[in-house]
């Protein structure tokens, strides 16, 4: 309300401050009708048409009562429309924050220069009845009214925008180069430097539009005010009418949608680094449940394994036991030859057995650490019983990674020779292994080679359960993981950064969470107890 009790004194201070360089009212029309609620529009209107009819009784701008009257009302009308309805855009698209207050008056009151300038172009008509040239005679009024709009709204909306959102002086004086377009003008005016009169707009334009460009909104609507200040308060020889009018107008227009466009794509710069933000924090949230899924599972494993080795690997060694005796006791060949078969059939299951056992519960990985466990454990004896030349080539703190890395690195080696053995590898599989520290982290690099060549991949190129294992683990660590069905070399490929362990950070072979030494132990007791099993069946 005090927005509308000050109106009409503001609007004819600023008539009285008006030049033929432009029209100020029409600014301060513009920034009262986009700031002021649409409730007190009508109150807005009363109080301009107050002004109006006060300067108009010490004027003679008209001379039939007719167009006087229309030229006191329908200006305040034809900008109202305009505002609304780029207001009503802004709303459409939801662009209702105060970063678009700048841009949006600017459309709203080119909107409304224009069509205001083709009402007065209209009175003039009908006061004069003929015009020597009716397209100067708008381009004057529209351009006139547009560089006041220009000048004066974009600053009293970034005051009310300061107001919302308070704003750093260098966000508004950009380190004092709002200054530049000044400078500009001044060199413009120097007797000495005799500047070209078709191109003296040219030292206020660059500077305007760098630091629209540049700084963005509010640096761009400062420094436009102060050189309409300087067009206003000094007389500038050089400096034509229209020459003002087109300066303010176009480059005046130029720079602040250069400074609005700047300062979107940095809220959008903003928003895409949030989201990146966030993106991240969902994703580190996806691996640990990932990794806490892999760890419980290979909890699992660990427990599944030990169950069978206690109850059904001790059932099968207790068999193997009974059948020899019963072979022994036998009072006839036939019933011998059958006791033999049977302890054949049950030495080959509980074969079967251990190697199931040695698939979920890796002993030789948390006896013996990674590089033991890849080099000359279960993986190399798979290769070897499948008759496929098995390498191993490994470099650097590989037994000093965590648990859970070494856990995965070594079951995703182990899924790899496996379909290896299982469908074909050319004879060869190679495993190399590097970890290395790199700054504040330690990098991993796996490649998994063979001589297969060419293969094809079932499920649209997915692979099997395996492959997709495979792909689950290496992920679940944020690792980089590559599978090449052409020519192997390699077929699998992991990449890894880690950040570096801490002092209470458990490796392979150290404790974590209190279970691993009594793991160890208790899997040094269950490989004991298969080993004199399998001792016991041959």
């Amino acid at each position: 309300m005090a927005t509308v009790i000050a109106y009409p004194f503001a609007w004819i201070a600023l008539f009285m401050a008006s030049t033929t360089d432009g029209f100020f009212p029409a600014g301060l029309r513009v920034a009262a009708l986009w700031l002021t609620p649409s409730r007190y529009w009508p109150a807005l209107a009363a109080a301009e048409w107050s002004a109006t009819l006060a300067i108009a009784a010490t004027t003679d701008v008209h001379t039939s009562l007719a167009t006087k009257l229309v030229g006191i009302f329908m200006p305040w009308l034809v900008y109202a429309a305009a505002v609304r309805e780029v207001k009503r855009l802004a709303a459409q698209r939801e662009l209702e924050g105060t970063s678009y207050w700048v841009p949006f008056t600017v459309v709203a009151g080119l909107l409304g220069g224009i069509g205001n300038g083709l009402l007065l172009t209209g009175l003039q008509w009908l006061d004069r009845e003929a015009l020597a040239d009716p397209l100067d005679v708008l381009l004057r009024f529209a351009l006139g009214d547009y560089a006041g709009v220009i000048a004066l709204a974009p600053l009293l909306v970034l005051a009310a925008e300061h107001r919302k959102a308070p704003g750093r002086v260098r966000d508004y004086l950009l380190h004092g180069l709002v200054l530049a377009p000044l400078a500009g003008l001044a060199v413009t005016l120097m007797p000495a430097i005799a500047f070209p009169e078709r191109f003296d707009w040219v030292p206020v334009a660059v500077p305007l539009l760098a630091i629209g460009a540049l700084g963005g909104r509010r640096p761009a609507v400062v420094a436009l005010a102060l050189v309409t200040l300087a067009f206003v308060s000094v007389d500038i020889a050089p400096w034509k009418p229209e020459d003002v009018q087109r300066t303010l107008a176009i480059t005046g227009t130029a720079a602040l949608l250069l400074g609005a466009r700047r300062d979107a794509m940095h809220r959008q710069r903003e928003r895409l680094l949030a989201n990146i933000d966030e993106l991240r924090l969902k994703t580190q949230a996806l691996r640990d449940v990932a990794t806490r899924i892999a760890t419980q599972r290979e909890t699992e494993s660990r427990q599944l394994g030990l169950e069978l080795h206690d109850e059904v690997g001790q059932d099968m060694t207790a068999l193997a036991t009974r059948l020899r005796i019963a072979e022994r006791n036998a009072m006839d060949d036939a019933t011998r030859q059958e006791f033999q078969l049977l302890q054949r059939m049950v030495t080959t299951a509980h074969g079967h057995l251990r190697s199931v056992i040695r698939h979920l519960h890796p002993i030789a990985l948390e006896q013996f650490g990674l590089s033991r466990a890849l080099s000359d454990g279960p993986l190399a004896e798979i290769a070897r019983d499948a008759d496929v030349d098995y390498g191993c080539q490994l470099d650097g703190p590989i037994d000093e990674l965590p648990l859970h890395v070494a856990t995965a690195i070594y079951r995703i080696c182990q899924e790899a020779v496996t379909n290896g053995v299982r469908h074909g590898c050319g004879g060869r599989i190679r495993i190399n292994l590097r970890a290395w520290d790199d700054g504040d982290s330690r990098k991993l690099d796996l490649s998994i080679c063979d001589d297969a060549g060419q293969i094809v991949v079932a499920n649209g190129g997915n692979g099997g359960l395996g492959l997709q294992g495979i792909r689950d683990r290496a992920h679940a660590l944020g690792a980089y993981y590559r599978f090449d069905p052409g020519f192997g070399q390699p077929r699998h490929r992991l990449m890894l950064a880690l950040p570096l362990p801490g002092p209470g950070d458990s490796a392979v072979r150290g404790t974590a969470n209190g279970h691993t030494d009594r793991t160890a132990s208790v899997d040094g007791a269950a490989l004991f107890l298969a080993i004199l099993g399998s001792t016991m069946m041959d």
